[in-house]
């Protein structure tokens, strides 16, 4: 009697590890797609709350919380040899820059702050007891965090128009639906040519909706007035939506190849960082075409 219950014991016992690992690949599942959900949250939250209230500070705390997402996990995402430096690098520049951006709608102050982000990761780096080993690796990390940082506050300079706000809240929708895309199978290659469809057709869809609402006129007439006059608002803004849309498609598929976990594992908030990394980044084609159609 004792023998068959020692033996039931030991037998429940050596079902547990089947069950908590099932139990625990129902959780990790969704760590897949932790830095997506970022993406997604922080767009999307963004688009909704400023298009609700038109208060320009709502795309400026979105991006501040991008910004200290990015400053928290960035060594874990491109393991940095410290964490510190990055993070304090990416926090006073990417903040600052977004500030200096909001109250003076210059773009330009980007410009200054990477000079002052090279400054910065070297003064940190002094900090650093000798020998400062792998010392060029951590300089480029920090450098790199602070303009990826500096990058996004581009976001806050597309509020400074009503109808470049328009496209503001297009381009996060369509950022939020390309980085679904991205997740589709699991090689670089088909999560490049799943960001890339997706977010054509996203902005395809986002153009045809703009027309359909009677934006198209408008927003041609302010952001791409330098677009050939042969053809009518309707087609340009579909067709420029498009490229718009191709164009954030590349941005999320280089990040991802980059940083994406397929060859490299990195820690949880190395993902959120990597997703914060998508949504700062993104904006950068659209902040590129908007201002050279405007020329």
């Amino acid at each position: 009697m004792r023998g068959r219950t020692e033996s039931k014991s030991r037998a429940q016992l050596t079902s547990i590890p089947d069950n908590a690992g099932g139990i625990r690949s129902i959780i990790e599942v969704p760590l897949r797609y932790l830095s997506a959900s970022i993406v997604v949250v922080l767009s999307l939250v963004m688009a909704t709350a400023y298009s609700i209230t038109q208060l320009r500070d709502v795309v400026t705390i979105t991006v501040i919380f991008a910004i200290l997402i990015l400053a928290n996990g960035w060594s874990g995402l491109v393991h940095a040899p410290n964490r510190y430096p990055a993070a304090i690098t990416a926090t006073l520049i990417g903040v600052s820059t977004v500030f200096a951006v909001r109250v003076t709608d210059d773009m330009a102050w980007g410009t200054v702050a990477l000079g002052a982000a090279v400054l910065v990761a070297a003064i940190v780096e002094m900090g650093r007891p000798q020998p400062r080993e792998e010392l060029v690796e951590s300089i480029s990390a920090s450098v790199t965090a602070g303009l990826t940082a500096i990058l996004g506050s581009a976001w806050v300079s597309l509020t400074t128009s009503p109808l470049w706000s328009v496209i503001l809240i297009g381009a996060a929708v369509v950022t939020s639906l390309t980085v679904v895309g991205n997740q589709f199978g699991s090689s670089v290659r088909a999560n490049a040519v799943g960001s890339l469809g997706v977010g054509t057709a996203a902005g395809l869809f986002m153009g045809g909706v703009a027309a359909l609402l009677g934006q198209d006129t408008h927003i041609i007439a302010l952001a791409f007035p330098s677009l050939p006059g042969s053809l009518s608002p309707t087609v340009s803004i579909v067709v420029t939506s498009g490229v718009l849309g191709l164009a954030i498609g590349a941005v999320i598929a280089i990040v991802d190849g980059l940083v994406g976990e397929h060859n490299r594992r990195c820690t949880e908030a190395g993902a959120f960082a990597r997703g914060a990394t998508k949504f700062l980044m993104a904006v950068v084609p659209i902040y590129i075409l908007v201002h050279i159609g405007a020329l």
